[in-house]
């Protein structure tokens, strides 16, 4: 079944069974909660191969006592200052000094940060300035598994998928767990944001920030989210149907604050959808003079690894003065690197690399860039670089580039080959990214904090 397919049919069943207006026995609109983790799953038993299990190693920076008392001591420091706003980070870079950092969210805090309450999203606890790790949360919700109901939902989803995908999972487990964790940091955030008051919650999403939109929505707190990937109709968190607009029963945000217009035709129904741009893509034109010299950047994670690897290796034997960088994921550290490197012992010409540049740098240094799914290769085709696109899992989520001149949908290592010399074509494309905008992102607060005095 292919990627197209399964997104039409999904969009048919949303409408088909009305899923939108469905209650849980407790009466939760839930669908939309759970819709984006119902469809990841539903690509996981169809288009996508399983991510491979590796042994992770844990680091006691999690110890949770560390993390209280970091929380402790944020709160002592913010126990006199004015909350004007909430800012949910996510940390997956690190800087020159080691320390963990929302590449996409500086901008934004830059200008904010003495009035706003700043959550370390992924519990790092080593941010360069202290935030919120959110401890409280997560010994709350081991509290809360310990006396939360099941939810009993009005539709039999496990029959309704099970027909329409032909797959055979417990769906209705699945989305009792999301609704358990959903209602965990509903109660939470209400607590938390009514103590607080901020005017707006800022927050990039990961999917599991339904609860704080829900409760921010609860008490008349504006939410704004920034785009940190690509958000076209294939990624279900943003995509939605024809028809589906704005309204009381969708835990989404008041404002999408975007890289470029480009990333507006989708329906997502949200009440703004500014463009605001983002530093870290500062310098993301277009050289005119050609790029000297070849060299490939890989994009891969633990989901697309399993095809990709093979494919570079084949690569790297066929093309062995050509440098290839296999780029892993963010949060691929640690173990995870260090099996990569095993996989590609023997083959100089592959270097691994994590978190040590970033992919802006990395573009800056390639003439072409291999992927199956990443938001990449939008950026890679505004600076000019070809894409080459392995036709396995989901690339369908990129037929929006198909008919670019510079992308090449391959099928083996050989069509690299054949292609890797071919110069880039220059289009009249759109604009994907620009640079942060500095005023607009001020009129944005301007006018949300006036209407909320």
């Amino acid at each position: 079944m292919k990627n197209s397919e399964i997104l039409d049919r999904f969009f048919k069943l949303e409408k088909k069974y009305n899923l939108f207006e469905s209650n849980t026995n407790g009466g939760i609109k839930w669908w939309d909660i759970v819709r984006y983790d119902v469809y990841i799953q539903i690509l996981y038993l169809t288009v996508r191969k399983p991510a491979p299990k590796l042994t992770r190693i844990k680091n006691n920076r999690f110890n949770v006592f560390t993390l209280l008392y970091q929380d402790i001591k944020y709160l002592l420091k913010m126990r006199n200052r004015r909350v004007r706003n909430f800012f949910y980070t996510y940390p997956r870079g690190v800087d020159e000094n080691g320390f963990s950092v929302d590449l996409i969210s500086q901008d934004c805090l830059s200008i904010i940060k003495s009035q706003s309450f700043v959550v370390d999203g992924l519990q790092t606890g080593s941010t360069k300035e202290c935030s919120y790790n959110n401890t409280a949360l997560l010994i709350f919700k081991k509290l809360f598994k310990l006396t939360a109901k099941k939810n009993i939902l009005n539709a039999d989803i496990n029959l309704i998928l099970k027909n329409e995908f032909k797959i055979d999972f417990d769906f209705d487990k699945k989305i009792n767990e999301l609704l358990g964790n959903y209602n965990a940091d509903r109660l939470y955030y209400n607590k938390l944001l009514h103590f607080y008051k901020p005017e707006i919650v800022f927050f990039l999403a990961t999917g599991g920030e339904k609860g704080l939109i829900a409760s921010a929505k609860h008490l008349d707190i504006k939410t704004a989210e920034l785009q940190h990937g690509q958000t076209n109709r294939y990624h279900m968190y943003y995509s939605y149907p024809e028809g589906v607009v704005y309204n009381k029963n969708l835990t989404i945000p008041d404002t999408f604050l975007s890289f470029s217009e480009h990333w507006h035709t989708i329906n997502y129904p949200v009440k703004n959808k500014i463009s605001i741009g983002n530093s870290l893509f500062k310098n993301m034109n277009m050289n005119d003079t050609p790029r000297s010299g070849q060299s490939l950047l890989v994009i891969s994670n633990g989901t697309f690894a399993p095809d990709l690897i093979p494919l570079i290796k084949s690569l790297a034997t066929k093309l062995p003065d050509i440098p290839v960088v296999f780029k892993l994921h963010p949060q691929q550290k640690g173990h995870e690197r260090e099996e990569a490197k095993q996989v590609f012992l023997g083959l100089p010409n592959v270097e691994i690399i994590c978190t040590e540049k970033t992919t802006p740098e990395l573009l800056n240094e390639a003439s072409a860039v291999i992927a199956i799914q990443s938001t990449v290769v939008y950026e890679a085709l505004q600076l000019g670089v070809k894409v080459f696109l392995y036709a396995k899992q989901d690339f369908e989520s990129h037929d929006d580039i198909f008919i670019n001149p510079n992308v090449y949908v391959i099928d083996e290592a050989k069509d690299i080959v054949d292609n890797v010399t071919r110069p880039f074509v220059k289009t009249d494309q759109g604009v994907f990214f620009k640079g942060f905008n500095k005023q607009k992102f001020i009129d944005f607060l301007n006018d949300s904090h006036s209407s909320s005095n």
